[in-house]
């Protein structure tokens, strides 16, 4: 279930959704008729889960799966209590990006996977040629040493190597 309004408008959707596919396969297996209530009822219970920031959405979107499911029940006498929801609707963010001091996404890498090729080699060549410049400026001004030569020159190789991978 995504956040906000469209978490209340979600939920309700893809229930929707499993019990129209229920309906056109048990008329194509010949299996016996179930009540729309019941098709709900079991996708309610058993198929929908979904998390919100907003507590309130929560909320909203388990009103709106029981209304959407006593409106198909005819005999209102036989209508149940809403499924426990609190296990499979919650509040909470589905956007973390850190769990448990564990990171979930790494962002560099993310960045690289939606960056096509011809710009990758050039933002790789680009970043070898300030490094170049820069390593070639200290060295006008007479102030680089031994390490900190070995760290461009290092840095460069690894870029080389990334432009050699991305090349292929």
């Amino acid at each position: 279930m995504a956040c906000g309004t469209k978490a209340r408008r979600s939920a309700v959707g893809m229930m929707q959704e499993i019990v129209r596919a229920r309906e056109a396969l048990s008329a194509v297996d010949g299996m016996p008729k179930v009540s729309v209530y019941e098709l709900k009822r079991h996708a309610i219970q058993n198929s929908l889960y979904g998390v919100d920031i907003d507590p309130g959405a929560v909320e909203i979107a388990k009103l709106r799966l029981w209304l959407s499911l006593i409106v198909d029940e005819e005999d209102r006498s036989q209508i149940q209590a809403l499924p426990n929801l609190d296990y499979k609707v919650m509040q909470g963010n589905s956007l973390l990006d850190e769990f448990a001091g564990v990171k979930l996404l790494d962002d560099d890498l993310l960045a690289q996977a939606f960056v096509d090729p011809d710009s990758q080699l050039a933002m790789i060549n680009s970043r070898i040629n300030e490094l170049q410049d820069q390593f070639f400026e200290l060295d006008r001004k007479g102030a680089r040493d031994r390490e900190m030569k070995k760290r461009f020159v290092k840095e460069i190789e690894i870029l080389k190597q990334q432009k050699d991978e991305e090349a292929k």
